[in-house]
């Protein structure tokens, strides 16, 4: 693997932050739809479960939920981690204060 340069390993956080927004406009939109299912649109999702990829192998379905979700923020945290490391390489002080922000 070719050596990044420091402006790629800033872009790269950069582009990881910004799937991560979408990604939590994602799941504001998911969580707002499925709070609006009306009784039929719920009994749909029971049929669905039958055979989408989604409901796959009931009898670990939340283990497997977990064990993803626990990786993910894992993924997160990571992500913070190494933001907090780039921006401290580059000399700038590690704020944790909201009053410290710039307004």
């Amino acid at each position: 693997m070719a050596d990044l340069s420091a402006s790629e390993l800033a872009d790269q956080i950069v582009e990881a932050k910004n799937s991560l927004v979408v990604l939590g406009r994602r799941v504001f939109r998911i969580s707002s739809e499925l709070s609006s299912l009306d009784e039929s649109q719920r009994a749909l999702v029971r049929q669905l479960s039958e055979d989408h990829e989604l409901f796959e192998d009931p009898q670990i379905i939340y283990a497997k939920m977990d064990e993803f979700y626990k990786a993910s923020a894992g993924y997160v945290e990571l992500l913070k981690d190494l933001n907090v490391r780039l921006v401290e390489l580059s000399g700038q002080p590690y704020q944790t204060a909201a009053k410290d922000l710039p307004s």
